[in-house]
């Protein structure tokens, strides 16, 4: 079921400015740079309007303190020095995913998060030579300039140029590099002095990351963009997402993805004036209305303990410990919350499982049972965890002149539990497809 806060366009704007350092707060140190850009994932370098009609942040505004259509090259060089750095350091990656010319990057991307970039948009063969037919292909000048990258030390484009003849611009060579870039190939070495960049194999410097993604399935890593984007912008429409998410791939495997994690119960919907965003279910935006936060928490405390002038009462005490029909004392307590959420999460199960039992005559994408089958495996987690918890919670028997216990709150009570652990299958538990 949707949750229904109250949202409103201010209070998102607001909460968005603030978490990408638009408020005033920019940020001016390297490590400032570092941790935002660890957390975000994947950030814009400058702000795209006109390319990307969606609300997204970008590492020249985090560093301005401001919102800004237009950044001149000034405003933009504390950025281009900070992604010099951090490629450098190996902390993240400038991208070029929409294919512009010269070496100023359109994204820039964290070295955990280019895994999954490099899955939905790299090239599997990656160690081998780029070819030149193919839905891979490159120019047979890339092909060139290629060979002549990895065969030695990074190179401008003036140098590239130069080795591979006099006949070949360095023109020709920046739009052979782009082609690289784009294919997640090579990576710009911004100067910090403002020289021209020098060019290398992504390869080089991120192996390891290249390799698990791979490795990696594009439902998991679609899964986890989606949810980086959420992240970013607290609540968004399914426009804006597949917006963001297509200079990476077609619009409609996003689609595919967001409609699978709704079924799944992993994405939750609001209306946000009239407009239905989603955002990721059981984390609640943190922008939601005070007052009606405060008067939620009010009619709670008081369907708990009652009115606040109904004064104290004593609560009844139970004199002998409970027992069930059989004369057997319970031994463990099960609290109201985990009750609910047991309940809750069979639901789940249930549901899953119906779309499960129904995908041979269903028009199912590719990506949703896969999808479906990791929402199961960690619903069922989450239930031997809540077991593991209430097996734990032993409700002790009396002590002391006067019998019987004193319950702080209401729980419901269950008899040990006996599992069969030698016919128990194993559960080997998949990585979540967002975190």
């Amino acid at each position: 079921m949707s949750s229904t806060p109250k949202f409103n366009e201010q209070q998102l704007s607001t909460a968005r400015a603030e978490r990408w350092h638009q408020d005033g707060a920019a940020l001016l140190t390297l490590e400032d740079a570092r941790t935002w850009v660890g957390e975000a994932g994947l950030v814009l370098f400058a702000p795209r309007a006109q390319q990307l009609a969606t609300p997204a942040p970008s590492l020249v505004e985090a560093t301005l303190g401001k919102a800004t259509d237009a950044p001149t090259a000034a405003e933009s060089e504390t950025a281009r020095s900070f992604v010099a750095r951090l490629t450098a350091e190996g902390d993240a990656l400038p991208l070029n995913l929409l294919g512009g010319p010269g070496d100023v990057p359109d994204f820039v991307v964290s070295a955990q998060v280019f895994s999954y970039v490099f899955t939905v948009r790299g090239d599997k063969l990656w160690k081998q030579p780029p070819a030149t037919s193919g839905a891979m292909k490159v120019s047979l000048l890339a092909a060139k300039v290629y060979e002549a990258v990895a065969e030695g030390k990074a190179l401008t484009a003036a140098e590239l140029a130069s080795e591979l003849g006099r006949e070949v611009t360095e023109a020709a060579i920046g739009r052979a590099l782009g082609e690289l870039w784009a294919q997640l190939r090579v990576i710009p070495l911004l100067q910090q002095d403002g020289s021209a960049a020098l060019w290398e194999l992504t390869s080089r410097r991120f192996t390891k990351t290249m390799k698990a993604g791979g490795n990696a399935g594009l439902p998991t890593a679609l899964s986890a963009l989606v949810s980086m984007y959420l992240a970013q912008v607290f609540a968004a429409t399914e426009e804006e997402i597949e917006t963001f998410l297509s200079p990476l791939t077609a619009r409609s495997r996003v689609r595919d993805v967001l409609h699978a994690l709704l079924a799944a119960r992993e994405l939750d919907t609001v209306a946000i004036e009239g407009k239905t965003v989603l955002h990721v279910a059981g984390d609640a935006p943190a922008f939601l209305n005070v007052e009606a936060s405060r008067e939620a928490t009010a009619a709670l405390a008081e369907s708990i303990d009652g009115p606040a002038d109904a004064g104290t009462e004593e609560r009844p005490e139970v004199a002998e410990p409970v027992r069930d029909e059989a004369d057997n004392r319970f031994l463990f307590g099960v609290t109201l919350d985990q009750f609910d959420e047991i309940g809750r999460l069979l639901d789940s199960l249930r549901a899953l499982g119906n779309v499960v039992t129904c995908s041979d005559h269903a028009e199912l994408s590719d990506v949703t049972l896969s999808i479906m089958g990791d929402a199961i495996v960690r619903d069922v987690m989450k239930l031997r965890d809540i077991i593991s918890d209430v097996n734990a919670q032993d409700l002790e028997p009396p002590h002391g002149t006067k019998p019987g216990v004193r319950e702080e709150q209401a729980s419901y009570l269950a008899l040990p539990m006996r599992v069969p652990m030698s016919n128990a299958l194993p559960i080997v538990r998949q990585l979540p497809a967002y975190h």
